[in-house]
């Protein structure tokens, strides 16, 4: 049987590309998601989360969210805002967002609750429809979110109860450790300085509302950590027991030659 080919997203538009230019080509421009059914559903989200409340941003303000998702992800700069970029110019296309008239360039945000949805599989338009079918949307809407907030809960527990055990295992080997700077492009400034054994609340909570992506890389990050102080913990005890060892050695040598 002939193997399909999995065609990928082509980033080459990004190559020497200030970040400031991937964002405003990409608002020009719509760089990916074409070909995604999906991809309203998706942009519908990003947008959401982008905006986070707000009315209206500007292009520094844009700059400035794309920023902020480079970290957990490890994005490059100019991939983070064209990720951005794109997604404001689906949100203009599918009229969630629309652009200023005056003043200062800015997209103001239109629908502040999800507009288009996956559901059962396929993306869908969950609001602006005619009554009847407005109404049937709504049932089938708060039951998917009545599942997912299930799954949502049993997936943040068994996070939860990984990453106690982890910390566990490291109060273990170091009782006093200090939060390490790998895990606060995860947490955030807010516990640096403080020890994991002082903010193990807020590590414990702290993966609730990310993405399964992120948080699969948050419990990476603490295995790696967790791992490399046993291994630590071990080449110490194990030199420890080494000069002890030598150490009785030596006194028996002095005992045997005073005899």
């Amino acid at each position: 049987m002939p193997r399909r080919h999995r065609w990928l997203p082509d980033y080459s538009h990004l190559w020497d590309v200030l970040p400031e230019d991937a964002l405003t080509r990409a608002i020009r421009a719509r760089t990916y998601g074409h070909g995604r059914r999906d991809f309203p559903a998706v942009a519908n989200a990003a947008i959401l989360r982008i905006y986070a409340g707000r009315e209206c941003l500007t292009l520094a303000d844009l700059l400035a969210a794309a920023a902020a998702l480079q970290g957990p992800r490890g994005w490059s700069p100019s991939f983070a805002a064209d990720y951005v970029g794109n997604v404001v110019a689906w949100g203009k296309e599918l009229g969630l967002l629309e652009e200023a008239s005056d003043g200062e360039r800015s997209w103001r945000l239109i629908e502040r609750s999800p507009v288009f949805k996956i559901i059962g599989g396929r993306c869908v338009r969950v609001r602006g429809l005619p009554d009847a079918e407005q109404a049937t949307m709504n049932r089938k809407v708060a039951s998917l979110h009545r599942r997912r907030a299930t799954l949502a809960r049993a997936a943040a527990d068994k996070v939860r109860r990984r990453v106690g055990s982890l910390l566990d295992r490291l109060a273990v080997v170091r009782w006093d450790a200090g939060i390490p700077a790998e895990w606060l492009v995860f947490l955030g400034d807010q516990p640096a300085g403080m020890q994991v054994k002082e903010a193990r609340g807020f590590i414990l909570a702290a993966h609730d509302d990310w993405e399964p992506a992120v948080t699969k890389r948050w419990v990476g990050e603490v295995e790696a950590t967790v791992t490399a102080a046993e291994r630590d913990a071990v080449v110490r005890r194990e030199a420890a027991e080494a000069a002890s060892a030598a150490a009785r050695l030596a006194e028996d040598a002095d005992a045997f030659e005073g005899l």
